[in-house]
C-alpha cells in the first residue's frame, strides 16, 4: 500500500519518499525451515533492530523535512519516534488496513504510540468509537482502492471481461 500511496502522490504532484524499515529484518524465505529461523533471529534482534529502524526513520525525516508523515501500521514505530517527527513539525498520520487493537498487529508499545497521532485513517467505521475511548484525536475513513497499473481488466477469449493481476 504505501507504494501506492506513493505514486498517487506523485501524480497529484506531492513530492514524497517511502522509508523501508523491511530492510533491517531478516530476509524472508518461502521454505518453511528458513522461514521460521527469520522470525527466531527477528525476535532475538528485536531491540537492536527496532532501534536501527527507528534511528533511521527519524533521520530520514529530518533530512526530508515533510509536512505530513503517513505511518502504515507502525508495528516498528516507536512512540519517541512519533514525538520526535511532530517536534520537527510534521504531522503525524496512521493508516492501518487491519483491525489496530487486533493482538496480531500490536507490540507492547503500541497503546503508547496510538494516542500520539494526529490523525488515524481506516477502513472500519465500526470500531471509530473505540478508536476515540483509546486517545484517537481525530479518526477518518478512507475506501479501500486498487493500483490501476497493478489491477487491471483482461478480456478472454469468449468476450467477457476478467480480473487479472500483474
Amino acid at each position: 500500500m504505501p507504494r501506492a500511496f506513493s505514486q498517487a502522490l506523485w501524480q497529484l504532484g506531492y513530492q514524497n519518499t517511502i522509508f523501508d524499515y523491511t530492510k533491517f529484518l531478516a530476509p524472508r524465505n518461502t521454505n518453511l525451515f528458513a522461514r521460521k529461523m527469520s522470525q527466531w533471529l527477528d525476535k532475538i534482534n528485536s531491540p537492536r533492530r527496532l532501534t536501527a529502524i527507528n534511528d533511521s526513520f527519524v533521520e530520514l525525516t529530518c533530512s526530508f523535512r515533510p509536512e505530513l508523515v503517513m505511518v502504515f501500521k507502525g508495528l516498528h514505530v516507536l512512540p519517541d519516534t512519533i514525538r520526535s517527527i511532530q517536534k520537527l513539525g510534521s504531522l503525524v498520520i496512521n493508516c492501518h488496513v487491519d483491525e489496530f487493537f487486533n493482538p496480531t498487529y500490536t507490540r507492547p508499545y503500541t497503546a503508547e504510540s496510538f494516542q500520539l497521532y494526529d490523525m488515524h485513517f481506516s477502513m472500519r467505521p465500526h470500531l471509530f468509537d473505540e478508536y476515540r475511548r483509546k486517545g484517537a484525536r481525530v479518526v477518518c475513513f478512507y475506501e479501500c482502492g486498487y493500483d490501476p497499473t497493478v489491477f487491471y481488466r483482461l478480456e478472454n477469449t469468449n468476450g467477457q471481461f476478467i480480473p487479472r493481476c500483474q
